[in-house]
Order: C-alpha cells, then sequence, then structure tokens
C-alpha cells in the first residue's frame, strides 16, 4: 500500500479492514524492515512477532534534569515546560503556525536532525550544536525550549564556525 494519508484514514474509517498498520519507514528506508523480516523468517522458520509497535524511539533517552545542566545557570534563557506536556505542544505549535523552524530533539518523526554532511544528533549536546550552526528558528530539548533569539551571542559566535567542514553546506538538511 502506498503511504496516502487520505486513503489510509478511509480505509480506517470505512472499512474494510479492522485493523491498519502503515509502517512507519514508508519510502526506500523501509526495505530495511522488509529485508530483516525475511532474514528472520530464513533464520527461525517463524514470522516475526505481532505484537503492536507502539513507539519509535529506539535511541538513548535524556533526563530533562540533565538537559537543564547543559544550559548552565544564566548562560541561555530557556523555558521549562517540565510537567506541562500539553503546554509545551501548544508553544512548539504556535511557533510552527508562525512560520518559524522547530527542531526537536530527541525527533519524534521518522526523519533525521543533522546539518549535511554530519551525523546525525545523538546527544542533547549534538542538538545544541546543531541548532546554534543552522537556520533553525527554535530547539525542543525534552521538556526544554530555547529560541534562537535566547542564545548567548558569545555561543553563536564561537560555535557557528566550528563546522561543517570546507564544501559542506551550512542549511538544515532534513528536518520535518
Amino acid at each position: 500500500m502506498g503511504l496516502n494519508c487520505v486513503a489510509i484514514e478511509k480505509i480506517t474509517r470505512q472499512g474494510p479492514f479492522q485493523r491498519v498498520f502503515v509502517q512507519p519507514a514508508s519510502s526506500d528506508a523501509g526495505s530495511c524492515l522488509g529485508a530483516a523480516a525475511i532474514a528472520h523468517v530464513r533464520r527461525t522458520g517463524t514470522r516475526p512477532g505481532s505484537a503492536a509497535l507502539r513507539h519509535m524511539s529506539w535511541g538513548p533517552g535524556y533526563a530533562s534534569d540533565d538537559v537543564a545542566r547543559l544550559f548552565g545557570p544564566g548562560a541561555a534563557r530557556v523555558t521549562d515546560y517540565r510537567g506541562r506536556e500539553g503546554e509545551l505542544l501548544g508553544a512548539t505549535a504556535e511557533r510552527l503556525a508562525a512560520g518559524r523552524v522547530v527542531g526537536w530533539f530527541p525527533i519524534l518523526l521518522e526523519t533525521s536532525f543533522n546539518l549535511r554532511g554530519e551525523p546525525i544528533v545523538c546527544t542533547p549536546l549534538d542538538a545544541l550544536l546543531c541548532f546554534i550552526r543552522s537556520d533553525l528558528d527554535c530547539l525542543v530539548i525534552e521538556d526544554l525550549v530555547l529560541d534562537r533569539a535566547d542564545l548567548p551571542p558569545s555561543w553563536v559566535n564561537r560555535l557557528r564556525t566550528t563546522v561543517p567542514r570546507a564544501g559542506v553546506v551550512d542549511s538544515v538538511y532534513a528536518l520535518l
């Protein structure tokens, strides 16, 4: 089945199926899931598990307290939404509705968060450095929100030119 959101919604609402599964890497990148399933069947003679896929977060997690320490006292003005997920989502939606580009770490979508030619962001520090070197307007790390206007100028002046390497375009490669 193709990745057509309208068609999938109609199939889900109008039938004929009671349950519909759309695998999360519904592009050429998703071929690895099929290859893994075939390899599993060939090695074990059984189908892969049929338990529901409840999330796509397979990377490491970071506590908001640890992330907050990354910014240090008074270094950058960060808005703290710990324990207020609805407000965090609302504030992020407002930024997106205003046409701002938001990076979210850990990423919630099936895409990468990195600059062209650099490894995919894996840690809060990676996310902060990518944010400083990119043209993103806002960065959400766990429950904390940092707007570009609130970056200390010394951070931008010092870190903006540390990467990318020569010949690499300084723009967000893939986000949202």
